[in-house]
């Protein structure tokens, strides 16, 4: 749809560009793009970030993983090539839609068996953040004060957000697919063939695994915005007796 909009709306375009910098001056920004090996500047008098959950600290990976080699787990924003997964066995971390998704195309590839590995007790069942979507909400929250925002907020993070039923219902009929519930992670270590995770309900071994751990919430991580990131307005700066999640 967007190569429908850009060429219904004729709007000018450019491709191959990775934001570098964004550069208060004066009243206006300075853009820093490279292209193609070069340099390229862009003046702005407003700059409109549409860079996704990605774009604000980029892919969670949790420390006890980062010591594996990139070779046996990837995150569920990357490539993944799940033909070279066929009759392997795969782990998933975290149950959250990317990670159902990722858990049926495994099996609908021919995976020899998945788990899905998740630390509360049971799945969610209703998200409390769907109301975001709503014109309704967006006016009514613009009128909320720090302190009802932020109640607001952790209720809905601390409710957790369900796959959808049609992820869910993806995987019915998989006798070798299976969910782990109650169950955190200690250590995971690589022996050279094999992936064995260490949890509180016992030893998991894999062949590959699959991180659907979502995305950090941290401008600082991201270096394009290395020049005004302490212009952003964050919630530590409204309720600094809050503990920010």
């Amino acid at each position: 749809y967007l190569t429908w909009y850009r060429e219904s709306m004729q709007l000018p375009v450019e491709n191959d560009c990775k934001l570098m910098a964004i550069i208060p001056v004066g009243d206006e920004f300075e853009l820093e793009f490279e292209q193609a090996g070069h340099r390229l500047i862009v003046k702005a008098n407003k700059v409109v970030l549409a860079t996704g959950r990605g774009g604000f600290g980029g892919c969670h990976i949790p420390d006890f993983v980062k010591h594996l080699p990139r070779s046996v787990y990837a995150h569920t924003i990357e490539h993944i090539d799940f033909e070279k997964l066929k009759n392997k066995r795969i782990g998933i971390i975290g149950v959250g839609a990317s990670g159902f998704d990722a858990a049926a195309v495994a099996l609908e590839t021919g995976a020899k068996s998945v788990d899905l590995i998740m630390r509360r007790s049971q799945l969610p069942n209703v998200n409390k953040f769907a109301s975001l979507s709503y014109q309704g909400f967006s006016h009514g929250y613009y009128k909320l004060n720090d302190e009802q925002r932020w109640k607001f907020m952790c209720a809905a993070y601390d409710a957790g957000i369900p796959p959808p039923v049609e992820a869910l219902k993806r995987l019915e009929g998989y006798s070798n697919a299976h969910l782990h519930s109650n169950t955190s992670i200690s250590h995971i270590r690589f022996d050279g063939s094999q992936v064995q995770i260490e949890t509180n309900q016992g030893q998991y071994t894999y062949d590959f695994i699959i991180l659907a751990t979502g995305f950090y919430i941290d401008g600082y991580q991201q270096p394009e915005l290395r020049e005004v990131i302490d212009h952003i307005s964050l919630w530590r700066d409204h309720m600094p007796e809050a503990e920010v999640k």
